[in-house]
């Protein structure tokens, strides 16, 4: 909770939201400023993210740098970057500065292994499911592993490669039940498609040149998970759209990082797709088969990079995606921040 309006502070129980996210209203406000939607004054807009950082709730944020539940310390943190953006977008430092101080707190509740501690009791998953959200400054995020190599293994132990198969709760034979349910949870690994805290996780493997990672991932969700077989084709509660908005948008091959000027190429499903927005149309067409981007190419112009700026799809513009049943070198150079 916060300064900004909370729909949880109309239930008549507080517990329900002891451990819900904080500061996502900031990502909404940076989110509208990089799409240019207009009617929002956002020197006002940034005097209330200020006042929502300066809560009395949030006073240990301000004051020694982390919260008593971890992940409150990266929603802070994370809505702290929103801010500072748009600040200093609109010419505002010295709140830019403000939210600055704030930006870098992550780091004061991760563990020596580089995840959040897994002593703690968190909100629907384990300490995995939220250690790899995509934070501020990835580089350094990175840095807390010994190597970019061990920072993909994490990663590749955290989606299961290399583990046994698993088979969606419920439809599966053994084990089943209640125990079904434990031993899947005792795995603490990525449940993005079926609940919110790790949505974005398989994008860290763009900020380690592994492209053909999130190709992997993102088309198994798409098919194991998301199929008229089983779940009815949902795997999990929609939650006002978010299981659908993600399979939308990665089957469009472009996905929004919240609260930053980002995009991310993903493995479209789709030849063809025009979204039609206030600038023009962004087309995003594909050639060849296969899940593994070869080339990409915008507005006929080859890029090598696996992400874009809103602007350059706010803009208008055509993204072409050149397919293949390999992985390649798209996405190994020009990494993004």
């Amino acid at each position: 909770m916060g300064y900004f309006p909370n729909c949880l502070l109309m239930a008549d129980r507080f517990d329900i939201c002891e451990k819900q996210a904080r500061g996502l209203f900031h990502h909404s406000i940076a989110d509208a400023f990089f799409r240019q939607v207009p009617g929002i004054d956002y020197r006002e807009a940034l005097r209330a993210m200020q006042m929502d950082i300066n809560y009395a709730g949030n006073e240990d944020f301000r004051t020694q740098g982390l919260t008593s539940y971890p992940v409150h310390t990266l929603d802070l943190n994370c809505a702290c970057h929103a801010g500072e953006q748009v600040a200093r977008a609109i010419g505002e430092p010295r709140l830019a500065a403000d939210f600055a101080v704030h930006v870098s707190n992550w780091k004061n509740v991760m563990a020596e292994d580089g995840l959040l501690p897994a002593s703690i009791d968190y909100y629907e998953g384990s300490n995995r499911n939220y250690s790899f959200r995509i934070l501020p400054d990835m580089q350094a995020r990175m840095a807390l592993f010994p190597s970019r190599q061990d920072f993909v293994a994490a990663l590749d132990d955290y989606f299961g490669f290399g583990a046994q198969p698993v088979g969606q709760a419920g439809y599966t034979c053994e084990p089943a039940g209640e125990e079904q349910m434990r031993w899947g949870c005792s795995l603490a690994r990525f449940e993005g498609i079926n609940n919110e805290p790790d949505m974005d996780a398989p994008y860290n493997y763009a900020w380690a040149g592994r492209h053909d990672r999130i190709c992997e991932i993102v088309r198994s969700a798409m098919v194991s998970v998301f199929g008229l077989d089983g779940a009815g084709a949902l795997p999990g509660n929609d939650d006002s759209g978010a299981l659908t908005s993600w399979f939308v948008w990665n089957a469009l091959g472009i996905f929004p990082i919240t609260g930053r000027d980002l995009f991310m190429i993903g493995s479209p499903t789709v030849r063809r797709a025009c979204l039609k927005l206030a600038a023009g149309i962004f087309a995003i067409s594909t050639a060849g088969c296969g899940i593994y981007v070869q080339r990409a190419f915008l507005n006929d112009t080859e890029i090598f990079r696996s992400y874009l700026a809103v602007c350059e799809v706010m803009q208008g513009g055509r993204l072409h995606l050149v397919m293949g049943e390999q992985p390649s070198d798209f996405g190994t150079r020009d990494l993004p921040d």
